[in-house]
């Protein structure tokens, strides 16, 4: 722990058939290292209901103002970073271009983290904000490769805006 963020190392690489993609993005199945283990804990209740976790993860945003947990592979461990807030969030990730967005811009960004992908529209009624300006971020984003598209026309209704792992 530190004053920017929690951080938990697991060892290993994600279980297989799961893919380190699934985790950035908090969409993974429900998956035990051991099930043997798992199901004796279950037996003695000593675990909470599978399958939460990562639901809870996503929620975080919206239910206690932080930003999504930032997870990595540096060999050997699984690492997983809560920053603290989401002024936080630009001293914890590596990537640096994070600093270039402004704390709109950021929460919009933190939300796409969640998404396979994502339409204008989409992005503009989830955030709240009117489609130019969504269309602001979501360019400024595109610059900054924080984020990709789906190599569609711009000017296509089938565009989609991706993030990158």
């Amino acid at each position: 722990m530190n004053n920017d963020a929690i951080i938990i190392k697991s060892p290993g690489e994600a279980v297989k058939p799961l893919k380190l993609e699934q985790i950035k993005r908090f969409n993974a199945p429900s998956l035990s290292r051991n099930p043997k283990i798992m199901y004796a804990f279950d037996q003695l209740g000593l675990v909470e209901q599978r399958g939460l976790g990562f639901q809870t993860l996503k929620e975080l945003p919206e239910k206690h103002n932080l930003p999504l947990p930032l997870v990595s592979y540096e060999e050997p461990y699984m690492v997983i970073k809560f920053p603290r807030s989401n002024e936080s969030l630009r001293t914890v990730s590596d990537n640096k271009a994070i600093e270039e967005l402004n704390p709109d811009e950021l929460r919009g960004y933190n939300w796409i983290r969640t998404q396979q992908d994502v339409s204008a529209k989409y992005y503009s009624e989830e955030l709240g904000i009117v489609q130019r300006t969504a269309s602001r971020h979501l360019a400024k984003m595109l610059d900054l490769g924080l984020i990709k598209t789906n190599n569609e026309n711009p000017k296509s209704p089938k565009l989609r805006y991706l993030p990158i792992d």
